[in-house]
């Protein structure tokens, strides 16, 4: 799987965020939430904010955490 993925590509970590968004673990970046994908080496960093689900990144559990996690890159 390479580095950078979308969670487009993943419709079962999708699906189950929408379903239930706080499923995840509490983020390490205050007010972010954390979800392992299964059968993958990668986490899904997301904000829940009322209705809307917004991932932030995915990234390789191997990775070093940015100190901010936001969609502007």
């Amino acid at each position: 799987m390479p580095l950078f993925m979308s969670m487009n590509r993943l419709p079962m970590p999708r699906r189950r965020l929408l379903d239930f968004p706080d499923s995840g673990l509490p983020g390490s970046v205050a007010g972010t939430r954390q979800l392992v994908i299964p059968r993958t080496s990668y986490v899904a960093a997301y904000l829940v904010d009322g209705d809307t689900v917004r991932t932030l990144r995915v990234l390789h559990g191997a990775q070093m955490w940015p100190d901010e996690l936001t969609n502007d890159d």
